[in-house]
């Protein structure tokens, strides 16, 4: 018996951000870091905010149920916190605005399952079928200073999964 399906699907998630976000030029980092990076475009997976000296940085948060005594099916429901932050060295917060939403695009065409439900994104594979996945925004904020714009994207990326 499976006890959960988090691990695979955040190393599945790694695997899936940096493979379609570093042709945009986003570094990702797998966990939080001990320093913060200074990468003008970073991702990191399994953070809810890295700029928060001392929060606590969830790898997931989650719950469990039985869908089916009978079967022993369990019904597993959780969400990987990422966070997106960017600095674009002027003082355009439209541009940085358009590289969060092109950043979150592709990762929803590459995590999601197929519009026609003919098939799983790469994410949905990795949860065991039939799992599938969505994208939450929880927080944008936006910043001008002497270095130029900067965005800080928090979200979520929540997944079910059917496992016995």
């Amino acid at each position: 018996m499976t006890a959960t399906v988090t691990f695979g699907a955040y190393t599945a998630l790694v695997g899936i951000c940096q493979t379609a976000l570093t042709p945009l030029g986003v570094t990702v980092y797998d966990g939080p870091q001990v320093t913060m990076p200074s990468d003008l475009q970073m991702l990191i997976v399994g953070c809810e905010d890295p700029t928060q000296v001392g929060e606590g940085v969830a790898f997931d948060a989650g719950i469990q149920t039985w869908e089916s005594l009978g079967a022993y099916i369990r019904k597993e429901e959780f969400y990987i916190p990422c966070s997106y932050i960017a600095w674009n060295g002027d003082n355009d917060l439209v541009a940085a605005r358009a590289n969060a939403a092109a950043m979150l695009t592709a990762l929803a065409n590459a995590t999601y399952a197929s519009p026609a439900g003919t098939g799983t994104g790469q994410l949905g594979a990795a949860l065991a079928p039939p799992g599938w996945c969505w994208i939450s925004v929880v927080r944008t904020s936006m910043q001008q200073t002497s270095s130029g714009a900067s965005i800080h994207t928090q979200f979520n990326v929540n997944c079910v999964s059917y496992i016995d």
